[in-house]
């Protein structure tokens, strides 16, 4: 029964992200194999990298080739809207993936938001451990397409 709640309010998550931009096209799977529910925005104009976006029981994920991050439990109201920002966010623009690249191996992509002039991390995908005193390669990645569209 949960499990059937949690699928329903991400699929009105999915479905609304869908209608805000309707001139990107996406692949709603409503019974996709390895995931409970899966929305693929894939490269396009007006998008410079693919998203995935899916449910996997209660916890709801956004997958890049640049970074993944989760939000758990879906059941929380705040935890839907930190995911809806993010989506929308990454897709406008305005949140920003930062990449801590050493050797041309990313050791870590954090997902951030602006306030106020400062970025605010929202997720942290640590790719590999290292050690602090190493320095690294910082690149900015944001989506530039969609403000032209």
């Amino acid at each position: 029964m949960k499990k059937l709640i949690y699928y329903e309010n991400a699929k009105s998550l999915f479905l609304e992200i869908e209608a805000e931009f309707s001139y990107l096209h996406m692949d709603l799977e409503l019974n996709p194999k390895y995931v409970d529910l899966s929305l693929d925005i894939p490269k396009q104009p007006g998008l410079d990298f693919g998203i995935n976006l899916n449910l996997q029981t209660d916890e709801l994920f956004i997958s890049t080739e640049l970074i993944n991050c989760s939000w758990f439990p879906i059941k929380d109201a705040q935890v839907c809207d930190m995911f809806m920002n993010a989506v929308r966010g990454i897709i406008k623009g305005e949140y920003r993936i930062l990449q801590l690249v050493r050797n041309e191996n990313v050791s870590k992509a954090i997902l951030q938001k602006p306030i106020n002039g400062i970025w605010e991390t929202v997720c942290t995908d640590s790719m590999k451990s290292h050690f602090p005193w190493e320095t690294f390669e910082k690149r900015e990645i944001k989506n530039s397409l969609s403000n032209n569209v």
